[in-house]
């Protein structure tokens, strides 16, 4: 199912570049406030769990 929603992003992306946003910095502090700052290393492996 998340290949499936993968796709459809991957083809909405495609064909209607002009719906992608930035997401607004009064939100962005509003999650921030909510869930507190969230270190990501992109780079690392995943963890088995998540594989």
């Amino acid at each position: 199912m998340l290949a499936q929603f993968l796709d459809f992003l991957d083809v909405d992306i495609a064909t209607h570049p002009e719906h992608i946003r930035a997401i607004p910095a009064a939100l962005l502090a509003r999650i921030e406030s909510l869930i507190g700052p969230v270190e990501v290393d992109l780079d690392a492996p995943l963890s088995p769990d998540d594989e």
